[in-house]
């Protein structure tokens, strides 16, 4: 995987990412001096720069966006083992209400991530989401418990989960508002 930086004037500092797995030109707004553009392999170096420039406007949005959204370090969280509790608490809450039951919950500190579903239907939550508005925590728990029924992010999955929450893909997008870093 090669890299290369570009400078967006007045704006950010790129990592140019190169990445044997990328099908598509892909930016990542990870923090305020991270931005990275991931870049398929059969994609020219020129052609990223230029959608580079062309995204400049968005980029500096997101900025903003990040500035005014990133959530707390979860060594900030006063009671780590209170919010763990209450995660589970609420996440058994919502297994039991929809019939949805997982094998087991673990809680952890993930920087890429909110939750996520084993195949073995281990659910891992984001001690980060305790600092989410509760109803954006509570999608994002019910969407990992949809995943121990359907795996996939196929129509079937966001039927089930729009059936059990009606706004889901507002909650979805909502989500978006919010970084891990």
């Amino acid at each position: 995987m090669s890299t290369e930086r570009i400078d967006l004037k007045g704006v950010a500092a790129v990592r140019l990412q190169r990445s044997r797995r990328a099908r598509r030109l892909r930016i990542c707004v990870l923090g305020p001096d991270t931005v990275r553009v991931v870049v398929p392999p059969r994609e020219s170096l020129a052609r990223a720069k230029a959608f580079v420039e062309s995204k400049k406007e968005w980029i500096a949005r997101q900025l903003v966006l990040l500035q005014e959204t990133t959530l707390l370090d979860p060594d900030t969280i006063l009671n780590t083992k209170k919010a763990e509790s209450e995660l589970l608490i609420r996440l058994e809450t919502l297994s039991r209400r929809f019939g949805l039951p997982f094998s087991k919950a673990v809680i952890r500190s993930q920087k890429t991530r909110w939750a996520s579903c084993s195949g073995k239907n281990t659910i891992s939550l984001n001690i980060r989401l305790y600092l989410l508005p509760p109803p954006l925590a509570d999608y994002v728990m019910l969407h990992e418990l949809v995943h121990t029924r359907i795996k996939a992010h196929g129509p079937a999955f966001w039927n089930t989960l729009e059936g059990f929450m009606e706004d889901a893909k507002h909650r979805d997008r909502e989500l978006r508002r919010f970084r891990l870093t």
